[in-house]
């Protein structure tokens, strides 16, 4: 399990939890939480704990089936989030472009109106989506 195995490894560099929690900017209670297997460290914490003890992902990972869904669930996660970011931007563009359009098409206003109101809609949709999901995931990933 990979609580064992982290505590191991702060043991054998003579660290305390709250000397770790200090090199990862994490509470002394969340490294306990790791240790106890209560809950699992995400893939940033991770990759700094391989880089603070100098050890691979592998072998911190190794035979561990629980943490490797969890790194294959955040992995999903984040590309969703990415998916609807990219989709934000891309339906902000044709709001703005549509009221661009509005401005220039009398015939047309009402229709580039419209689309501009769904496409900002649908941006907007987009984008509560990111902040309120992806908000412990984009300020590392994104």
């Amino acid at each position: 399990m990979i609580g064992e195995r982290l505590k191991q490894v702060r043991l054998d560099h003579d660290h305390s939890q709250f000397e770790l929690a200090q090199k990862l900017f994490v509470s002394r209670q969340t490294i306990s939480n790791w240790e106890l297997g209560k809950t699992l460290p995400d893939i940033e914490k991770l990759l700094a704990i391989s880089e603070v003890y100098g050890l691979s992902l592998d072998l911190l990972l190794k035979e561990d089936a629980q943490m490797v869904n969890k790194v294959k669930q955040d992995a999903k996660e984040l590309r969703k989030l990415k998916s609807h970011k990219r989709l934000m931007y891309r339906f902000d563009r044709v709001a703005t472009f549509s009221f661009g359009a509005a401005v220039f098409s009398e015939k047309l206003r009402w229709l580039f109106v419209m689309i501009a109101g769904i496409a900002g809609l649908i941006s907007f949709y987009h984008y509560v989506y990111v902040e309120d999901v992806g908000e412990e995931y984009l300020s590392f990933w994104l």
